[in-house]
């Protein structure tokens, strides 16, 4: 099988130097990508450079340097001038290359990551479909769809021959009659038995951006709920460290580091006692965003403290240390508990997880599970 991939395709060096690639996007597509090379699936790439709107980002985004070095792929220039100009040149690029792509290179599939967020993307869709490739959406992200009953959904997917869903309830919820499949992130390989021997005591750690939709508040008021234990608290993330730590007053047990790189990440992750989740599920679009950081905490084999989600799937619900109640006083409990298990619980909890993950989270399980999917639609 041979799969063009439009979406976000940055270089390591592009995620860490610039601020509009998204740390999380590249992981996560790079985790799947990788799985469907592991899978036997050729993917060639179609992509642009996320820039900040100019004055703040270039005005001719685009350098090979931007560009992921590990995929086959071209990419489009474009205007960056906020609005119309951006999208309309964007879309004429990439409605021009992907003919050729498709046309030279014999593609059986188109998959698009996040498809409704960007009208480039709606309108490659419709090249692709016009010339008879089948096309499969990514949504990974986005507004409650409940607010325009599921239009802009309907609307963006309208050249499309399935969609994948991130959010277990956005499948349970999908009002159109295209096939689906639930796929939601996934992890190279299971990192827990090394996980357990280098476990630092009470270091807490969260990884990825923090802000209104992905829980700031709540972490903030959890902290102040944590006054009188001993712990440790890492902020990974592509965040301003001086508004994180100015929010939590400064608090000496709490390192914001910033931007890390995967090797800094994994490092922490192995030394972690626990991890922290804490978006907001009264914010109507987590019932669409899905916080794909809880796979990658799962494979370390450590708890991981978390309000509970409708874009989680119901099996999450046995590996995960729910918070009950929206309150940051329960959530501060349930951290001071997690910190007191000694190391036949936290050896119990990672063996308890290790088969399940192994099972159904690995990229390469989750790319069989596409690529098997694509051929059956």
């Amino acid at each position: 099988m041979k799969i063009l991939w439009l979406g976000a395709l940055h270089s390591d060096l592009a995620v860490k130097s610039r601020k509009a690639p998204n740390a999380a996007a590249a992981k996560w597509t790079q985790g799947l990508i990788g799985g469907l090379k592991a899978n036997g699936t050729e993917v060639i790439g179609l992509t642009h450079s996320y820039e900040q709107a100019w004055p703040k980002g270039m005005l001719l985004p685009g350098s090979p340097e931007d560009f992921d070095s590990r995929i086959e792929l071209e990419w489009c220039r474009y205007v960056n001038i906020k609005g119309f100009i951006r999208d309309w040149t964007l879309g004429v690029g990439y409605c021009r290359k992907i003919k050729r792509i498709i046309e030279d290179k014999g593609i059986d599939a188109l998959v698009c990551y996040n498809v409704l967020e960007y009208p480039y993307h709606v309108k490659a869709m419709s090249v692709a479909h016009e010339m008879g490739v089948p096309c499969f959406p990514i949504i990974l992200d986005g507004d409650d769809p409940r607010r325009d009953h599921w239009q802009w959904v309907l609307h963006g997917t309208k050249d499309a021959n399935g969609i994948v869903f991130l959010s277990d309830w956005m499948v349970k919820n999908y009002p159109g009659s295209l096939p689906v499949l639930h796929l939601d992130a996934g992890c190279k390989v299971w990192y827990g038995d090394e996980g357990l021997i280098k476990r630092e005591r009470n270091l807490l750690v969260y990884s990825g951006t923090l802000d209104h939709w992905r829980g700031l508040e709540l972490l903030v008021q959890v902290v102040n709920c944590l006054k009188d234990i001993d712990y440790r608290f890492i902020i990974c993330g592509k965040n301003d460290k001086n508004e994180i730590l100015k929010l939590v007053n400064m608090d000496p047990r709490i390192e914001v580091k910033g931007f890390v790189t995967d090797e800094e990440l994994h490092d922490i992750s192995l030394r972690a006692s626990a991890f922290i989740n804490t978006r907001d599920p009264k914010n109507g679009d987590n019932v669409l965003n899905f916080p794909s950081k809880i796979p990658n905490y799962l494979a370390y084999g450590k708890p991981i403290i978390s309000t509970w989600l409708p874009s989680l799937s119901e099996d999450y619900g046995k590996y995960l240390q729910i918070v009950d109640q929206d309150s940051p006083e329960m959530f501060a409990i349930k951290i001071k508990e997690i910190l007191q298990w000694n190391d036949e619980m936290q050896e119990q909890h990672a063996k308890k997880v290790k088969p399940w993950f192994i099972s159904n989270k690995l990229w390469s399980t989750q790319a069989r599970r596409l690529k098997g999917w694509i051929s059956a639609t």
